[in-house]
């Protein structure tokens, strides 16, 4: 075996072709993550550094870290003092926290090395593996449980050794697994066939995939609820982390069998459904749960990078699994999907269906990211000192500052896990068959005409809840406070309605600045705190003694419904983070808003509301936030001229929105002719 492995490194160019190459040959030995083959692959790998072979000999932390803390010595290398020094030891993740419980969560575990695995591993290969003469030198030897060896051995140009711990007889009964099925012994339940009515009667199918974080739930869940009123079987696709969270939020005992579109659907058999305008006589909803790759009770907001990881590596097998699963006449159906998921042109080329790319946030976002390119190449991006002059070259954007760009464009390290999704979103987004956008024309009218030029781009928004009321469908993701009633006892336009999203963190510097000011402002207030705002482990974050000094005029909530609470006549202004759902809302609304951006498009939304539509003020910069200017900013909107000014071009916002939805309006034409396009293009295989 040594020698044939020598032959076939020296086939590959490596040491002993005769190329003058001195260096030794290399096997990098990956063994299954379990504690009976991670025992032979060691000594297998002993072996090998003594016949001559230069080893790196791959574990994961997790594996490492059970080794070393069960007293069996080695430190953070297990080789240490063995094999002269030809050992190399190196660490990979296997996509889980090391204190997750592998034993008794076994088939998320499982999960996690069929999805997330490889990726770390190929990173790990493409450092220790090299080019030229270094890969030429090398081989893989990994445990044939693995997925991927053939695949990435294959990318690097490495001849690979599968490794089987077993008995040759289960190799063979494995490798044979097609005799069994074909002589009826394995694989031969019978499952039934998908009925036609399973994939909507002939209807055209939607199916809807909406990314797994609040702001981007909401808009999905109201796009589905208008294609299904248009007369598309939808097919609306949440995953397991949400949902749970979703249901809990509403006291549900057990989530596994609750379904979000059920009240909508009675609704519309009742007939008392109403959307995009029209009464709804039925609603065609079907809605599916998928793992993102982690634990349901895995904390993605206090590990961040983690659940954007899962996102970027795990989730799209789970999706492709259920889309072959649902998708039964490829003809008739098409992927909605939101575009910040790095696979959906993939998916729907490999199943051979159309793409429509859900853009929720403004075209002027979209532009930018789409643009990237030449943000590069201008030195406005991905560069040590990024140029700080006006951005005067992005087709249909007239001119913006560097400061005004979304936070991961002025960001100088782009080796992040987010940068890595919006690169290869933006890759996938460039793939679409079409794009459709939660915006309004006149809003954005040469950000938008110039996106036309580029493909198919629908401009359909507002999408909010029908009537701007409390939607059928049940979205928050935390338990909604009832703030009606002390509402109703405050006097009209008196109260400062206070919330910074579901997503972004301040910190407690930030909160206590901006709670010193709203209490000096002498004004009254509503105040969602998310018990995440400033960390999962910090629930109590506001200043001591804020409660009592702030007690009689203002009160604070962990979450509630933000549409009823915007729409009240009591509410004068809105102290916002500037997420595009919470000023879409805000402008349908008429309220003023006092702009506090944290984090990603956030920056850009608040040129767009401050600059352009002078529908609000500034408060900060990049967390520079001062409680003297919050009181200024507090008291100039909701007591002084500037306010009525504001309160005039919010008014004018709200119409443009309203007759943008109306009959004969852009965005309702824009849907109109959306509609009928993918009818025309999906109306079914089956006639």
């Amino acid at each position: 075996m040594v020698q044939q492995l020598q032959d076939a490194v020296a086939t590959n160019g490596g040491a002993g072709a005769g190329n003058g190459n001195s260096k030794r040959p290399h096997a990098v030995v990956i063994p299954y993550p379990l504690q009976g083959h991670v025992i032979p692959a060691v000594h297998l790998a002993l072996r090998l550094a003594s016949r001559g072979f230069a080893v790196t000999f791959v574990n994961t932390e997790s594996v490492h870290r059970q080794i070393t803390s069960g007293g069996h010595g080695g430190g953070d290398d297990i080789f240490a003092g063995k094999a002269a020094g030809a050992i190399r030891y190196e660490l990979v993740s296997d996509g889980f926290p090391l204190g997750f419980d592998r034993s008794l969560n076994h088939d998320q575990y499982m999960e996690g090395v069929l999805h997330v695995l490889p990726a770390h591993v190929d990173e790990l290969l493409r450092r220790v593996v090299g080019d030229g003469d270094a890969a030429a030198a090398t081989c893989l030897v990994a445990d044939t449980f693995f997925v991927w060896p053939a695949t990435l051995a294959r990318k690097l140009g490495v001849p690979y050794v599968s490794f089987w711990t077993e008995p040759a007889i289960i190799f063979s009964l494995y490798y044979h697994m097609d005799l069994l099925t074909k002589n009826g012994h394995f694989n031969c339940k019978e499952v039934a066939a998908t009925t036609a009515a399973a994939a909507g009667g002939g209807k055209p199918h939607a199916v809807v995939v909406t990314y797994p974080l609040q702001g981007h739930v909401n808009p999905a869940v109201h796009l589905a609820l208008r294609l299904a009123a248009r007369g598309f079987a939808v097919t609306f696709v949440s995953t397991e982390s949400v949902h749970d969270q979703t249901a809990r939020a509403l006291g549900v005992a057990d989530p596994s069998g609750y379904d979000v579109f059920a009240a909508a659907r009675a609704a519309a058999k009742g007939g008392g459904g109403e959307e995009d305008g029209e009464t709804v006589a039925a609603m065609d909803v079907r809605y599916e749960v998928v793992s993102d790759g982690l634990p349901v009770g895995f904390d993605r907001s206090l590990n961040h990078d983690d659940f954007m990881g899962s996102l970027l590596h795990a989730l799209a097998a789970h999706v492709e699994a259920l889309l072959r699963r649902v998708v039964v006449d490829a003809a008739a159906t098409f992927l909605v999907a939101d575009t910040f998921f790095v696979w959906p042109a993939t998916l729907s080329k490999k199943l051979g269906i159309h793409y429509v790319s859900f853009w929720t946030e403004p075209a002027l976002i979209f532009n930018l990211y789409y643009h990237m390119n030449l943000l590069t190449e201008h030195g406005h991006f991905r560069c040590n000192e990024p140029r700080k002059d006006t951005i005067t070259y992005v087709p249909g954007v007239e001119a913006i500052e560097p400061g005004e760009l979304m936070s991961y464009l002025q960001d100088t390290d782009t080796t992040t896990v987010v940068h890595r999704i919006i690169f290869r979103a933006f890759e996938e987004a460039r793939g679409a068959d079409y794009v459709v956008c939660n915006t309004v024309e006149e809003l954005e009218p040469s950000t938008i005409a110039a996106l036309r030029g580029e493909k198919p781009f629908y401009a359909v928004g507002p999408i909010l809840p029908a009537g701007f009321a409390r939607s059928a469908v049940a979205t928050s993701m935390w338990a909604e406070s009832d703030c009606s009633q002390w509402l109703a006892a405050q006097p009209p336009r008196s109260v400062l309605y206070i919330s910074f999203g579901s997503y972004a963190h301040v910190t407690r510097r930030e909160l206590h600045e901006i709670a010193r000011g709203v209490l000096a402002s002498g004004a009254r207030f509503l105040w969602v705190m998310r018990p995440d705002i400033v960390s999962s482990d910090d629930p109590d974050p506001l200043p001591d003694g804020f409660a009592a000094a702030a007690a009689g005029r203002g009160v604070v909530v962990p979450w509630c419904c933000q549409v009823e609470v915007l729409s009240h006549p009591a509410v004068a202004a809105f102290l916002t983070h500037c997420g595009w759902n919470s000023i879409l809302e805000s402008a349908w609304a008429g309220v003023p808003m006092l702009c506090f951006p944290l984090l990603t498009d956030q920056f850009t939304n608040r040129r767009l509301v401050v600059r352009e539509w002078r529908a609000g003020v500034p408060i900060g910069d990049r967390g520079a936030v001062d409680a003297n200017e919050v009181r200024a900013r507090i008291e100039g909107v909701m007591r002084g001229e500037e306010g009525e000014m504001l309160r005039e071009q919010v008014g004018k916002m709200r119409s443009t929105l309203q007759a943008a939805v109306a009959p004969g309006g852009s965005s309702r034409r824009g849907f109109d002719e959306l509609v009928d396009e993918l009818k025309r293009r999906c109306g079914g295989g089956r006639h």
